[in-house]
């Protein structure tokens, strides 16, 4: 039951990065096909990140203190909850304000996905289970590159509106996969961690940081790095239009 578990979690990783390119990624090429400007899709975007920097920190913490809830079952939940999120998006009657409403929620669900799939992972290698994270992560990043250049190719063809089926799938897929990794055992989740990790996860955000000051110098780091991801994700589709390139290009690029 816990064999290959660094194939299985790299799967999950996999298709997490090609849903992520599809529904972020290409987000701009969805919005605007809808009838969304540019300047409402960036805010659309912006509101997103910052929903998800909030429920982010939330799940975690639920999912490390409580007994009953895990990353596992909580993952289940949210890619179930988006599956649903992307049909409505596809099938409900036109609204703007409606639309944004569901792909926001979707797009800040679909952000939070990654810690908790981190978090699944370490506590398999907590219970003893050899689980290599730096190739699932690996195998995610290069799943995002070739999805997005398929999707990019995709668009040669068909029109825009064929982005949150190919989401939806990809998630269906992912749901799958989570849903056939066995459950860690409940014990281990806190007993086979070092007394100091037990104390970081028992406390809350602002006494961590007052203990490690230093660490929140690089997390400011990390939140430029996302910034910038971010914003090149969001308008590189206006950039290649202004040089000629169309929505095809945006896969490749």
């Amino acid at each position: 039951m816990f064999k290959n578990l660094t194939l299985k979690t790299s799967v999950i990783q996999a298709f997490c990065f090609a849903a992520s390119g599809a529904v972020s990624g290409f987000a701009m090429v969805t919005l605007l096909s809808k009838g969304l400007t540019s300047t409402q899709v960036g805010i659309l975007l912006a509101v997103s990140g910052a929903m998800a920097a909030v429920i982010q920190p939330l799940l975690g913490a639920w999912a490390d203190k409580s007994e009953k809830v895990s990353p596992r079952l909580l993952l289940i939940a949210i890619v179930s909850s988006i599956i649903v999120l992307l049909l409505a998006f596809i099938f409900l009657p036109s609204n703007l304000l409606l639309m944004s409403l569901i792909y926001g929620i979707a797009s800040a669900l679909l952000l939070s996905l990654q810690p908790l799939i981190n978090s699944l992972v370490f506590e398999y290698i907590d219970s003893g289970h050899p689980v290599n994270f730096g190739i699932g992560r690996g195998v995610g990043s290069l799943a995002y590159a070739l999805s997005s250049f398929a999707l990019g190719a995709l668009l040669n063809i068909y029109k825009p509106s064929i982005i949150p089926y190919v989401a939806v799938i990809t998630l269906i897929f992912l749901l799958l996969s989570i849903l056939a990794m066995p459950v860690p055992p409940k014990k281990t989740r806190l007993e086979n961690k070092p007394e100091e990790a037990q104390e970081i996860q028992n406390s809350d955000a602002f006494g961590f940081i007052k203990k490690y000051q230093h660490f929140l110098f690089f997390l400011l780091g990390i939140v430029f790095i996302f910034i910038f991801q971010s914003l090149s994700n969001g308008y590189l589709l206006q950039i290649l239009r202004h040089v000629g390139g169309n929505d095809s290009d945006l896969g490749t690029t």
